[in-house]
């Protein structure tokens, strides 16, 4: 049996080990740190007590913190089915994956704003998250009127566009091109 060594027990680690056991390869994960994962597991953080004081023992303890992204949108489907051919002890990966009905979306020092998780599926899906989106995004972005109409421009093409032409119009283009991102502001680039 051939045998193949990783390096990183990452998501993209931990997902070609599954492929290449399922094709009979024998594998090898190798990673630097302690506990797999990469940046899809928790880290610990400090998560100090209000009135710590590390000299008599109640100094800071630790919680699970997160690096950031730790969703699966229903278009990552190469992963999703990688997750359910992955046993655990109660089915398997996908399994576990829990449906959300609404997105968080934040910067640094700004509030958080809310989107609907789904992509709309009849028109007036489309205007509520467009409202929404532009709703949210005035007070949280330093966007300018200009950039938010361009960029509601923007959404109300992708969100009133059949399947099929979104395939074949925009699958290739890349999301900074369309929604030029080169000729707006620097807070517009940012976001």
């Amino acid at each position: 049996m051939p045998r193949v060594v990783i390096l990183g027990g990452g998501v993209a680690g931990m997902s070609a080990a599954q492929e290449l056991i399922e094709r009979g390869y024998e594998v090898v994960v190798l990673e630097r740190r302690h506990d797999p994962g990469g940046k899809a597991r928790s880290i610990a953080a400090p998560a100090p007590r209000l009135g710590a004081d590390p000299t008599h023992g109640n100094g800071p303890r630790w919680a699970p913190g997160e690096h950031g992204f730790r969703f699966f949108p229903g278009f990552y489907k190469h992963v999703v089915d990688t997750m359910s051919r992955i046993p655990t002890g109660t089915g398997s990966v996908a399994d576990h994956l829990v449906p959300t009905t609404r997105v968080g979306i934040t910067q640094y020092e700004r509030p958080l704003f809310e989107l609907p998780a789904r992509f709309p599926r009849e028109p007036g899906d489309a205007l509520s998250a467009l409202q929404a989106v532009l709703l949210a995004f005035t007070p949280v972005t330093d966007l300018t009127p200009e950039d938010l109409s361009f960029f509601g421009d923007c959404l109300w093409k992708l969100l009133t566009m059949c399947p099929e032409r979104r395939l074949a119009e925009l699958e290739s283009l890349g999301w900074w091109t369309f929604v030029g991102a080169d000729d707006r502001s620097r807070a517009y680039q940012k976001f």
